[in-house]
Parts: structure tokens; C-alpha cells; sequence
């Protein structure tokens, strides 16, 4: 079973537990980002570019062979992280910071790790 979180147009995921339900879910990095720990480990952002923290964006299962989800295709998303990797990045930088960093500093660490270190 694949589990997406796909990207509509005009309305947005308030209700957190619709991240478990399979279906149309718009979100933005931002969206991600604030509910990260909500996805399973496994999965994988997908991203439209140019990437800034209101990107439209997807999560889901990448499948074994790499390739992109046909929903990620079909918005025009590519590749951003995988959610393990993002979890691990963040916990690394905000140990090294003495205030909790914002949504957006937490977006944008993403954006410049996957540009410059990915």
C-alpha cells in the first residue's frame, strides 16, 4: 500500500490526523516541516521548485527503484529529502542553538542542506 499526501490546489490539511488518510492533502514545506514527526520514517518529501518554504509539497513512499510517485509527477515535484535524513539534520543544528529555531529557519537549513550538501 502506498501512502501519499498529495497536493490540491486551494485548501489545506488542518486536521492532523489526515496525514494518515490516503487522498489529496495540500501542503507546503512549511506544512511539512511543522508537522515533520507526524510521517513515518520511511517516507520521502517531494518538493516544487524553486524550493523556498511555501513550495508546494508531498510526502510519500519512494518507491524501491527511485523513481518519483505518479502523483509528485503529475504537480511537478522532485526530490527533497527523506524524512529520516530531515529529522537527523534538524536535531544535529538545534543542539547547536541555544533558542528553538522558527518553522521557517527550520525550512530553511533544509533548502541549504539539500543545495548545498545532499
Amino acid at each position: 500500500m502506498q501512502r501519499t499526501q498529495r497536493l490540491q490546489q486551494g485548501s489545506e490539511a488542518e486536521d492532523p490526523d489526515a496525514v494518515e488518510q490516503s487522498g489529496a492533502i495540500a501542503m507546503t514545506l512549511h506544512d511539512v516541516i511543522s508537522r515533520i514527526d507526524e510521517f513515518d520514517e520511511d517516507d520521502t518529501i517531494f518538493l516544487r521548485p524553486p524550493w523556498t518554504e511555501d513550495s508546494a509539497a508531498m510526502v510519500a513512499y519512494e518507491s524501491d527503484d527511485g523513481g518519483l510517485p505518479a502523483e509528485a509527477e503529475e504537480e511537478g515535484l522532485g526530490y527533497f529529502i527523506e524524512v529520516a535524513i530531515a529529522r537527523e539534520i534538524l536535531e544535529d543544528w538545534e543542539a547547536t542553538r541555544s533558542i528553538p529555531p522558527t518553522v521557517s529557519e527550520r525550512c530553511a537549513r533544509l533548502i541549504q542542506y539539500a543545495v548545498t550538501d545532499a
